[in-house]
């Protein structure tokens, strides 16, 4: 997806309010573990930030600051299209997600690659930046992250680290329902949002 101001996303933010809209809105926040509000304001978080949804305005805040067009858009394809089906307990990497072909070589470049570098560069600091957004480490290779991104999906992020024989290797799996809550593009661009959290942490850190 690229970068907020230079791209219009105003025809694709109106198609995703109506597609919310078209929606019982108490019931599908339900589905999508978010928090129905009485005022009519939907919550829940994104990436460890809360963000909260008002259908009635079409606004949308995470963090209190109004969120990116193309935040927004991910943030209400996610309520609309929530199944609130439970976790399956079947991990899938992304090229086993339906529809997923066409995107896997650059989910690996611009995420898999990202994930390695990060870790390569400094384990110790790459590993903080999981936890400050809300990563919970757990004992897998060399090191395995479980990240919430909304509330209904929760990735594992998984790091090898390499050797003089073979070079460090990364890998993100997700529970087989991850497709009852987003399209296969919104499922990329949520894993770069991620990763794009945790350089804008490192980048602070190296200050």
């Amino acid at each position: 997806m690229m970068p907020e101001g230079k791209r219009d996303y105003s025809a694709a933010l109106d198609h995703a309010w109506r597609a919310l809209a078209s929606t019982g809105l108490a019931a599908q926040a339900g589905r999508a573990g978010a928090e129905p509000r009485p005022d009519g304001k939907i919550q829940l978080d994104f990436l460890g930030v809360r963000c909260e949804i008002n259908p009635a305005a079409r606004q949308i805040t995470c963090g209190g600051k109004d969120a990116p067009d193309f935040r927004k858009i991910l943030i209400l394809h996610y309520l609309a299209k929530a199944a609130g089906t439970p976790a399956r307990n079947v991990e899938i990497s992304f090229a086993q997600i339906p529809g997923a072909t066409a995107y896997a070589a650059p989910f690996r470049a611009r995420v898999i690659h990202a994930i390695i570098r990060a870790f390569d560069g400094d384990e110790n600091a790459a590993a903080n930046a999981f936890r400050q957004i809300g990563a919970v480490e757990t004992k897998f290779a060399t090191r395995c992250f479980i990240v919430r991104i909304f509330p209904r999906i929760d990735v594992k992020v998984i790091y090898w680290r390499g050797d003089e024989e073979m070079p460090s290797e990364g890998q993100i799996v997700f529970d087989r329902s991850v497709a009852d809550y987003l399209p296969v593009e919104d499922i990329a661009v949520c894993c770069e949002e991620m990763v794009g959290e945790i350089k804008s942490i490192l980048r602070q850190k190296s200050r």
